[in-house]
């Protein structure tokens, strides 16, 4: 996995817990409704195809065994596949 795509799972860790600092109320986020979030965090140039830019990112973490990389992330089998989310239970258990 190149350096440019562990540098952004880290930046998206940090945007992640950022997010969820500021939003107490949710306990859960699917990840493509923190997209513009992302692009605002210059992290991602621009959304695209809902979301594709951090579904990529987290697909190809998840082949490589890295998910550790982004510990609030996680999927949940819908009708229509697999959708990623950010929990902010999987932040607060693995920053102890």
């Amino acid at each position: 996995m190149k350096d440019e795509k562990i540098q952004a799972a880290f930046k998206v860790k940090k945007a992640v817990a950022e997010y969820f600092g500021e939003h107490p109320e949710f306990l859960k986020v699917r990840a493509i409704d923190l997209m513009d979030f992302f692009v605002e965090k210059k992290i991602f140039a621009k959304d695209e195809k809902l979301g594709l830019p951090i579904r990529s990112l987290l697909n190809e973490l998840q082949k490589k065994n890295l998910m550790a990389l982004v510990p609030q992330a996680f999927t949940e089998q819908k009708e229509k596949g697999m959708v990623w989310f950010f929990s902010k239970a999987n932040l607060a258990a693995n920053s102890r």
